[in-house]
């Protein structure tokens, strides 16, 4: 608080500290003058002469050791050192003050004690700074050089007056994973959402190892010779999936609803075709065939419902759906794998769902019924002999085998 005083009104107090001290060394001199013209001339023989000399020479006592500490406390407040003044004024009370009093304050000695020369936040003395009266440019002040977050100069994601960076307006690398200004990554999946230059988004999608990148890629590409040929060259079915959802060329279309191995794509092409006899007869051909060339082996019945439900030709699309129905009723019996049996009643009920017939529908849903309840008795079984008895594997498939099937007679 004091400290905070001094600083403030330096000036002024060195001024009146200067004064106190010219004015305590001309009041020692007049005390020592006192003493002096007493001895002189009273010799101290009459008593007021002795009481005038020990009252002069008590004040002189006071004087002199107001001097010394008065000395230190001004030395030390002009940047001095006070021991050093006071030991000396010790020895010299009335030429010490006065020297002290005339002897111009260094300005470094200023600086030290917390009086600076400001020139706006920087002392022009010793440099020191205060985070206040800064001259800005923008973000940065010209004196000092400290910046802030405000009025930034930006060059894409970097500030050309501070150095800043921010998450916008960066110059991503071909990768698109880090920015080439100021080095930033980000996570290349949620980015796709953001990327709008197409080219980049091709360059993706044709060239990142990543599958779930590139069909997230394909989804944002307009061009549509690009995204055949995408389809053309990837061989993940996912990615080529997503490429036929946005291709519209109706010949490009109908080339793969009729020629492409993969039957979840031909079913996707055929669906987008605007000529519907070309799609009945593509759908009929998919639908009545239960072989899966790709995978050489059984079509999931599933696929063949899915392109049965798209038939305009109601009598065709009803034989279809009994004939998967009947099929997998024939595996349900044969077959004692629960698993198996229990795919078979799903597949069962798939079919029997897109039917219109009500009667036949009703037929093979009541059928599923007594299959759920076989199910449920067969697990129930499977459960018993997994708490009771501890055979072989295969022992106790072959037993469990022979007990369902006489349970429910076949």
């Amino acid at each position: 608080m004091i400290k905070d005083y001094i600083i403030e009104h330096y000036e002024i107090l060195l001024k009146v500290w200067r004064f106190l001290l010219l004015f305590f060394a001309f009041i020692y001199c007049l005390l020592v003058f006192g003493i002096f013209f007493i001895t002189d001339n009273y010799m101290l023989d009459n008593n007021n002469a002795s009481i005038y000399f020990n009252l002069f020479l008590f004040f002189l006592v006071i004087v002199f050791i107001i001097i010394v500490q008065f000395t230190q406390y001004v030395a030390n407040n002009t940047g001095r050192n006070g021991h050093i003044w006071a030991w000396v004024a010790f020895f010299l009370p009335f030429i010490i003050p006065v020297v002290l009093s005339f002897l111009p304050v260094n300005a470094q000695s200023k600086c030290k004690l917390g009086v600076h020369s400001w020139n706006g936040c920087k002392c022009t003395i010793c440099s020191a700074l205060k985070d206040k009266d800064h001259s800005w440019d923008g973000c940065m002040c010209k004196i000092c050089g400290k910046t802030r977050d405000q009025e930034h100069l930006w060059d894409g994601c970097i500030c050309k007056i501070c150095g800043k960076t921010r998450d916008q307006d960066h110059s991503w690398n071909d990768s698109m994973c880090e920015c080439k200004r100021c080095g930033s990554t980000r996570d290349l999946f949620q980015a796709i959402d953001k990327i709008r230059d197409e080219s980049v988004l091709i360059n993706i999608a044709k060239t990142e190892h990543d599958r779930w990148l590139r069909k997230k890629a394909v989804k944002y590409i307009e061009n549509e010779s690009a995204l055949i040929s995408i389809f053309k060259t990837d061989s993940n079915i996912d990615v080529c999936a997503a490429a036929m959802e946005r291709i519209k060329n109706q010949s490009f279309l109908t080339e793969i609803a009729k020629n492409d191995n993969r039957i979840s794509l031909r079913i996707a092409a055929a669906e987008k075709l605007q000529n519907e006899s070309i799609k009945n007869e593509i759908l009929i051909e998919i639908a009545k065939n239960d072989y899966d060339p790709i995978n050489r082996k059984t079509l999931n019945p599933l696929i063949r419902i899915k392109a049965a439900k798209q038939l305009y030709d109601e009598s065709i699309k009803t034989e279809i759906l009994i004939n998967i129905s009947k099929k997998y009723i024939e595996i349900f019996k044969k077959n004692d794998n629960l698993n198996m049996r229990i795919k078979a009643v799903r597949y069962i009920e798939a079919a029997a769902e897109n039917l219109h017939d009500e009667s036949i529908k009703s037929e093979f849903l009541n059928k599923t019924s007594k299959m759920h309840k076989l199910i449920e008795n067969q697990k129930n079984i499977e459960k018993k002999y997994d708490d009771t008895y501890r055979f072989s594997s295969f022992d106790r498939d072959e037993d469990q085998g022979r007990g369902i099937r006489s349970l429910i007679g076949i």
